[in-house]
C-alpha cells in the first residue's frame, strides 16, 4: 500500500540552526530534520547535489545539510559549486551536499534540511509520517492499514503507544491548506 515513508517532525518550526558561512553574519534559518525517504517521499529531487541517504542519518555519519534554494541564493551567492562545502550549524561543521529547487517549499519556509538521526526512540509524539502512496490505494485503506500498524505497536512496545491511538491520513493536499 504504502512505497516510502519518512518522518519529520509535527511542528516543523522551533528547529532553526544558526548558519555560519564564513562571508557573512551568523543567521538563524529554520530547518527540518528530516528521514532518509524525505524527499522520496515527496516525489522531488535537488537540482544540485543529492538528497539524503540511509547512512546520512546513522549516529556515526558525517554533518550533511541540504540547502533550499532560497538559502541558496541569499547565503551562497547561488554558487553552483557549492556542494561539498562545509558550513557551520549551531557551531558544527555540516558539508552541504544538496540544493532543492525554487518549486519546492515544504514545510513551507523552511531553509535546510538535515537528517533525523536514526536513534530516535519509539513513541516520539513530536514526529509525523509523511507516506507515498501506490497508485490506487484508498484512504479508507490505507488508514485501516495505518490503524493495525498502530495495534501491533501496542502490543509489542506498551510503554510507548496507548490502545487508543488511531492513525490520521490526509492528503497532502489537505495538510497543505
Amino acid at each position: 500500500e504504502v512505497e516510502h515513508v519518512a518522518l519529520f517532525p509535527a511542528a516543523p518550526y522551533g528547529n532553526g540552526r544558526v548558519l555560519q558561512t564564513g562571508t557573512q553574519d551568523p543567521i538563524q534559518i529554520e530547518s527540518c530534520p528530516s528521514s532518509p525517504d524525505f524527499f522520496k517521499v515527496l516525489g522531488v529531487h535537488p537540482v544540485l547535489g543529492r538528497g539524503f541517504e540511509p547512512a546520512d542519518s546513522q549516529a556515526d555519519a558525517p554533518f550533511v545539510v541540504v540547502l533550499s534554494d532560497r538559502v541558496w541564493r541569499q547565503h551562497f551567492g547561488a554558487r553552483p559549486n557549492v556542494v561539498g562545502e562545509v558550513v557551520r550549524l549551531n557551531g558544527r561543521g555540516h558539508t552541504v551536499i544538496g540544493v532543492m529547487g525554487p518549486d519546492f517549499d515544504f514545510p513551507r519556509g523552511i531553509g535546510l534540511w538535515v537528517p533525523l538521526p536514526a536513534a530516535t526512540r519509539r513513541g516520539m509524539t513530536w514526529l509525523q509520517a509523511i507516506a507515498r502512496v501506490r497508485p490506487g490505494v484508498s484512504r479508507e485503506t490505507l488508514l485501516a492499514s495505518a490503524d493495525r500498524t498502530f495495534q501491533l505497536q501496542v502490543k509489542d512496545f506498551p510503554k510507548e503507544y496507548v490502545a487508543s491511538q488511531r492513525a490520521v491520513v490526509t492528503p497532502i493536499a489537505e495538510f497543505l491548506t
